[in-house]
């Protein structure tokens, strides 16, 4: 068994539910919607337009948004999980290569469930739900989705408190401008004018609602927050001391905003939005964000508590870049294993030491993926595989290619992602203890 496998795991008393989103079947009525209001620019229509685009508008709303179902029962007994995927009494429930991603979220009484999301449209999460969270990280690994093998992408609302204020008036001067929109050119276009003046506006405040939310990734090294827009910021993991949930009242339009808080060891906190829910329905939906955040959470505690402090290694410098050319860097670093120690030139480092460089997610970026291109010549399947479920690991997109591109045969492709590594490296807002 090599290192990118996990033995094989079986739960004596675990349940598992299925969630099957709606989207597949929004989006169909939505369309359907939308092409039968056409018949609704006759006089006589008016009242069915009105209806049918009120109705394709929610439909866009719910799609945006995922609306899913109620987890339907699939059964409770002996839950096993290897390689072919997560079985339930001797059936396969899930298979291996039909997981996109898998997250842990604490339940009340220490227990907890893994959110299996499969890959597919219309696809909702299978659940595993366990006795306790030791029992569901375990599962996470043994389907390869643990933080040491696999970087967790979450969704968000936002980065910030104050962007998120910012895009609530932001709308409500877009709806203000319909109106007046409305009330100007709505005669001129005769049946046409609130058509005219709503879809304009319309596709403007779901353009910011979609400008406004982001992702966070959560990997082996670091979690990094990212809106839309460009917006990056990276947080080492040895710079997090702790998260925490935190529900706020009710905002000046009357929507209750639930946030992630990673308090940073240098003092500063940093916010994100997780979900916003406003009055009608608020304590389900506050749950829901609640439960969104705590997933997150626990995702976040549990990459820092697989980390390990850094070993200091003999001879680290000489995988830094300093002022050579990328083409000299490459041909080096491929020449470091093989280098012998004189009286006038550094050694150069085994391939165990190399290894713990690519595989410490504390060390220096530029080191890591230059450890992975000293070691590339020298690597046998194994090797291969150890690398590339370190690139998986990563939350640094630049840092992934890096990796992949090492271990490709292709010197203008490695060239070029070190190239751009470097590149975000200088220009990447890192908030560091």
């Amino acid at each position: 068994m090599t290192e990118s496998q996990s033995p094989p795991l079986q739960l004596e008393d675990a349940a598992i539910h299925r969630s099957q989103r709606r989207t597949g079947w929004v989006v169909i009525l939505s369309s359907l919607f939308a092409a039968l209001s056409v018949l609704a620019l006759r006089p006589d229509a008016r009242v069915i337009f009105l209806t049918l685009f009120v109705s394709a508008t929610v439909g866009l709303v719910g799609w945006l948004h995922g609306f899913e179902s109620r987890p339907s029962w699939i059964g409770r007994g002996v839950v096993r999980v290897d390689t072919r995927g997560i079985s339930l009494k001797n059936r396969l429930i899930v298979a291996h290569e039909e997981i996109r991603d898998a997250a842990v979220v604490p339940l009340d009484n220490g227990a907890a469930r893994v959110e299996i999301e499969r890959k597919g449209l219309g696809q909702g999460p299978i659940e595993v739900v366990t006795q306790t969270r030791d029992q569901a990280r375990e599962v996470l690994r043994a389907v390869g989705f643990d933080p040491k093998r696999h970087a967790s992408s979450f969704a968000v609302r936002g980065l910030s408190r104050a962007g998120f204020e910012r895009m609530a008036w932001l709308r409500l001067a877009v709806g203000g401008g319909a109106v007046a929109l409305f009330l100007a050119i709505g005669n001129g276009f005769g049946q046409l004018g609130p058509l005219a003046a709503i879809l304009p506006a319309l596709a403007l405040v779901v353009a910011f609602g979609w400008a406004s939310r982001g992702r966070v990734t959560v990997g082996a090294d670091g979690v990094l927050a990212q809106s839309r827009l460009g917006k990056r910021q990276f947080y080492k993991l040895a710079d997090i001391e702790r998260v925490a949930v935190v529900g706020r009242g009710a905002t000046s339009f009357g929507l209750i905003p639930t946030y992630l808080h990673l308090h940073l060891r240098n003092g500063k906190t940093a916010q994100l939005l997780i979900g916003v829910s406003g009055s009608k329905h608020a304590a389900m939906n506050v749950a829901s964000a609640r439960a969104r955040a705590e997933r997150l959470a626990e995702r976040i505690e549990e990459a820092i508590g697989a980390t390990h402090e850094s070993v200091p290694l003999e001879g680290i410098s000489l995988l830094a870049r300093s002022a050579r050319k990328t083409r000299a860097w490459v041909d080096d670093l491929r020449a470091l294993v093989e280098t012998a120690r004189t009286f006038r030139r550094e050694g150069g480092l085994a391939i165990a030491d190399l290894f713990q460089v690519v595989e410490d997610a504390r060390a220096d970026e530029e080191h890591r993926a230059a450890a992975a291109v000293a070691l590339a010549p020298h690597l046998d399947d194994e090797g291969r595989a150890r690398v590339r479920i370190v690139a998986e690991a990563t939350a640094l997109p630049k840092l992934r290619v890096a990796l992949e591109a090492s271990l490709a045969r292709d010197d203008v492709e490695l060239q070029a992602a070190l190239e751009e590594l470097a590149s975000a490296k200088s220009t990447e807002k890192v908030d560091s203890a």
